[in-house]
């Protein structure tokens, strides 16, 4: 493909185009795990590879063009950490927020940097994840062309049965439409707990429900421009 047809393509796209991603570094977890306390998880090797360089590809394979890195602890590891790592075709940016201390007050201080330009990949810092994410971020769209009130969905693998599994731990109950699959409910499950109340509103608005414990939340998320706005607009939100 020329480089004059190229150019033509990048001006019809415009700015606004541009796939970006927003990546939290913390997970907000107040976890007393020793390693939690000295290390950024983000950065935790997986054969010898950091988690982090692992989501870079496939961000770049997903045709990701901009990367915002929230920081929240670890700042100084993070940032020596990303200066020294040569992306190609992607850029990687730092927000650094000292003390923040919940998703809701992460997404919210983005919100009002104004940073984010659109549609947006939302993706936690311990994520692990080869799909391709552009072909969710279509589907996502195309969920919201039809429902506007579709503001994100949710990236879940389905384990069929996590009660075997080593993330038992991760297992969470989802109830859905079973016609639309939109989320109705969702929980993580507590080991010690008995009982869930079910509300009566889903079984009388809905003609079928899904209820599933088998899939597991991958902590990436598709999200439209509505989203920043709902959690600023809702402090409650956390």
């Amino acid at each position: 493909m020329s480089k004059l047809k190229l150019k033509l393509n990048d001006q019809k796209l415009g700015k606004q185009e541009v796939l970006q991603a927003l990546v939290l570094a913390d997970d907000f977890n107040n976890s007393l795990h020793p390693m939690n306390k000295v290390f950024p998880k983000i950065l935790t090797p997986v054969a010898n590879v950091p988690l982090l360089d692992y989501l870079m590809e496939t961000l770049v394979r997903s045709g990701v063009q901009e990367v915002f890195l929230y920081c929240s602890n670890f700042i100084e590891i993070l940032r020596n950490y990303v200066s020294t790592r040569k992306y190609t075709d992607i850029s990687i940016s730092l927000i650094i927020s000292d003390g923040c201390r919940s998703l809701g007050d992460a997404l919210r201080d983005v919100d009002t940097k104004g940073i984010i330009r659109g549609d947006f990949i939302l993706i936690r810092g311990d994520a692990f994840i080869n799909a391709d994410l552009t072909c969710l971020m279509d589907l996502q769209r195309a969920r919201r062309e039809k429902d506007k009130g579709c503001a994100m969905s949710l990236v879940l693998r389905d384990l069929g049965s996590t009660d075997e599994s080593p993330l038992f731990k991760e297992a969470c109950l989802f109830i859905a439409d079973k016609h639309n699959k939109k989320v109705l409910f969702y929980k993580k499950l507590d080991s010690e707990e008995k009982k869930i109340k079910f509300e009566l509103q889903w079984f009388l608005e809905h003609e079928q429900i899904q209820i599933n414990t088998g899939f597991i939340d991958t902590h990436v998320y598709m999200c439209s421009a509505a989203v920043l706005p709902l959690f600023s607009d809702n402090f409650d939100f956390q």
